[in-house]
């Protein structure tokens, strides 16, 4: 049987925004249907995760490549500068608010 190590994330603050449409960080989440279908091999009608139709999405290039983003995930600026969609729910597990 393995034996599994234990530990806690280390306490970094980051920033992060909830997108829920184009106008809400447009220099940082573009548009779905601007994005190249063969690139990130979904071309669904609706998404997968959420159930809402692709038009309502956009995208964020992270360093591992295009993230969709669906409305209602958190956007958070890494501490490298990249940003990264978060869904809610891994989020408000994750991080809890403090001041600047």
């Amino acid at each position: 049987m393995e034996e599994w190590e234990y530990f806690v994330k280390k306490p970094v603050k980051v920033q992060a925004k909830q997108w829920f449409n184009y106008s809400d960080i447009p220099h940082i989440v573009k548009s779905y249907l601007e994005i190249d279908q063969k690139k990130i091999g979904k071309s669904d009608k609706v998404c997968n995760n959420c159930g809402l139709e692709m038009c309502k999405h956009g995208f964020v290039e992270t360093f591992e490549g295009l993230h969709i983003v669906c409305p209602g995930d958190w956007i958070v600026k890494g501490i490298k500068g990249k940003y990264y969609p978060v869904k809610p729910d891994i989020f408000y597990a994750t991080y809890e608010k403090v001041k600047k």
